[in-house]
């Protein structure tokens, strides 16, 4: 099974190692990364911003402080 649909259809680890897993592919992955933000589950959003901030573009600074910004759980 491909990475994509381990992102989506996965279980919760399975979802968290396939967002770590696209800190591989380098800045062509924050577009997809960013997708996740928005999932309803609090670590996948930890996730993906710890994965951003691995990756370490500083284009993506601007949207890292924006989510954190409007986060509503504190340990996300």
């Amino acid at each position: 099974i491909g990475l994509p649909h381990r992102l989506v259809f996965g279980n919760l680890d399975a979802r968290l190692h396939s967002l770590r897993t696209l800190s591989q592919a380098g800045i062509e992955a924050i577009p997809i990364l960013t997708d996740f933000l928005k999932d309803k589950e609090p670590l996948i959003r930890e996730t993906a911003i710890d994965t951003i901030i691995k990756i370490g573009n500083r284009d993506s600074i601007p949207l890292i402080e924006n989510h954190l910004a409007a986060e509503k759980d504190n340990d996300v």
